[in-house]
Parts: C-alpha cells; sequence; structure tokens
C-alpha cells in the first residue's frame, strides 16, 4: 500500500467515525427536544388545570375531579410516560443506565454505581 492509499484510508476513516459522533449527538439533540416539548405542554396543562379550580372555587361549586379533569390529568400521564420512554431511549443510544437506587445515571456495564457504590441487576 502505497503513501496516498494510507492517507486516504485513515480519512476514510476518520470521516466515518466523525459522520457516527455526528449523527448520535443529532439523535440526542433530537431526543433533548422531544422532552423539552412534552415537559412545556404538561405546564401548559397544569396551567389549565389551575384555571379551571380556580373558576369552580369563584362560583363556589365543590371542586370535584370532573370529567374534564380527569381528561387532563390523563393527558398529563400521558406526557409523562413519553417522557419515561424518550429519556429511556436516550440512555440508551449514550450506552447508559439510571442506578436503581440513587437514580445516577451510569455506564450501561456497570456492575455497580460510581455514585453510591449500590450493585446493579445484571441484564442477562
Amino acid at each position: 500500500m502505497n503513501f496516498f492509499e494510507k492517507i486516504g484510508k485513515t480519512a476514510s476513516q476518520t470521516y466515518k467515525a466523525t459522520a457516527d459522533k455526528t449523527s448520535k449527538i443529532a439523535k440526542e439533540a433530537k431526543l433533548r427536544i422531544l422532552i423539552s416539548d412534552d415537559e412545556d405542554k404538561i405546564e401548559d396543562l397544569y396551567i389549565e388545570i389551575g384555571e379551571k379550580i380556580y373558576k369552580m372555587y369563584e362560583k363556589q361549586e365543590q371542586i370535584e375531579m370532573n370529567m374534564q379533569l380527569k381528561d387532563l390529568f390523563t393527558k398529563i400521564d400521558a406526557l409523562n410516560e413519553e417522557i419515561k420512554d424518550t429519556k429511556t431511549e436516550l440512555l440508551r443510544l449514550k450506552d447508559s443506565k439510571v442506578c436503581t437506587n440513587c437514580g445516577n445515571t451510569i455506564d450501561i456495564e456497570s456492575h455497580y454505581c460510581n455514585n453510591c457504590g449500590y450493585e446493579q441487576e445484571t441484564n442477562t
């Protein structure tokens, strides 16, 4: 293999590694945006719930969980589930997991948490 072939091969390998890293970073950014969007939607629903409850209070109605509020609560539950799934996908993309004891992010292959020392369940 001559000098120029070696340079070409090295450049090709470097380009591929850079492209893979860039793709992974872009995927992480998209997942973080999805999480942020869902969290914003939850905040809007909290505001809507508060307004509905206050209007009931103003009218001196008994505050109870009617169907309108239950629908909003259900939407919040669904968004929280989406956030959980997206965070799991983000961890998988980063080859990480969450310590079952303290919630610290650790390497997926770790047998013990580097924060609290808790032994992690093994994935078999």
